[in-house]
């Protein structure tokens, strides 16, 4: 406790606390495990520790005697398989969310070049309007000047 504190007590115990809650909830032992849990958790409501009991032999169920039959080695074994196929996924979702991010900037870069095309084709709209508004003129003038000599 000297190492955090006085007030690190109560961070401590909450610590404790979701450990606790992870070791009888699967769900939740699998995410503290995966590292995404989001905050800490409570125990459920329980019968706390059972103590002065006496274990009796026998009569135990199907269920009850596969789990005692599974094999450490085997768990580990699934864990770790189960592990490197959530890290593959995380690195096809990287893989995915690279090639969105070059797609974005190619789009990006053909929006650019649009634009900049817009823009030239507007000018040259312009400057083709204010030529022909120029050659109108000089028609009119043209037609002008063969009506009085004519």
């Amino acid at each position: 406790m000297g190492a955090i504190g006085a007030r690190g007590g109560a961070h401590r115990d909450a610590i404790a606390e979701t450990f606790d809650a992870a070791s009888v909830d699967d769900e939740l032992g699998e995410r503290l495990q995966a590292g995404i849990l989001e905050r800490e958790a409570r125990p459920t409501a329980g019968f706390g520790a059972i103590e002065g009991f006496e274990v009796l032999q026998g009569g135990g169920s199907e269920d009850d005697e596969r789990t005692a039959e599974e094999d450490p080695a085997e768990v580990r074994r699934e864990r770790a398989r189960e592990a490197r196929e959530a890290e593959q996924r995380a690195v096809a979702a990287e893989r995915a969310a690279d090639k969105a991010q070059r797609r974005a900037e190619e789009l990006k870069e053909k929006a650019a070049a649009a634009v900049t095309a817009t823009r030239e084709a507007e000018s040259d709209a312009k400057r083709l309007s204010d030529e022909a508004k120029t050659e109108r003129k000089r028609a009119d003038r043209a037609a002008k000047a063969a009506e009085s000599t004519g």
